[in-house]
């Protein structure tokens, strides 16, 4: 199996396991990280590296129980920058009295993002990952029509 076949074939697995495990991708690969922090860790501390396991072992105990903590705090985050540039945005697009509704389009999806991943995060997340899923599967269909070539 050639690369191009395998990269195509991984994203549309990807696109289908995002689709349908939606936000769980996130818990699973939280709990990966956090499986394979702790074993480094172990590893670590069984070869007498006393401040390296350490290290590895409160990091991925920290990752294993307040992930979704960094997850919901970086959606925040996300959020707010969005509503902060789309202001901006709009604040320019008006200051400058730029006419058309196409420069008035990308300010205000910009504020209806953020205030959607400000005021419904589960749901949000959810889309999140359709879209990236969709986007995934379309990615490995036209990975596999043009490695043909």
């Amino acid at each position: 199996m050639n690369n191009k076949l395998f990269r195509a074939l991984m994203y549309i697995v990807l696109g289908a396991l995002f689709i349908i495990l939606k936000g769980e991708v996130i818990s699973i690969a939280m709990t990966a990280v956090a499986f394979y922090l702790i074993v480094t860790g172990i590893l670590a501390l069984s070869k007498k590296m006393t401040n390296t396991g350490v290290i590895y072992l409160v990091c991925g105990l920290i990752v294993l129980f307040f992930g979704w903590v960094f997850v919901s705090v970086a959606v925040y985050v996300i959020a707010a920058l969005l509503l902060i540039y789309g202001i901006l945005q709009l604040i320019n697009v008006s200051t400058l009295r730029i006419k058309g509704f196409k420069k008035y389009l990308e300010p205000i999806l910009n504020i209806v993002i953020g205030l959607c991943f400000l005021l419904n995060l589960g749901n949000t997340i959810n889309w999140i990952f359709y879209v990236l899923g969709i986007l995934f599967i379309v990615e490995g269909i036209l990975t596999l029509l043009f490695s043909k070539k």
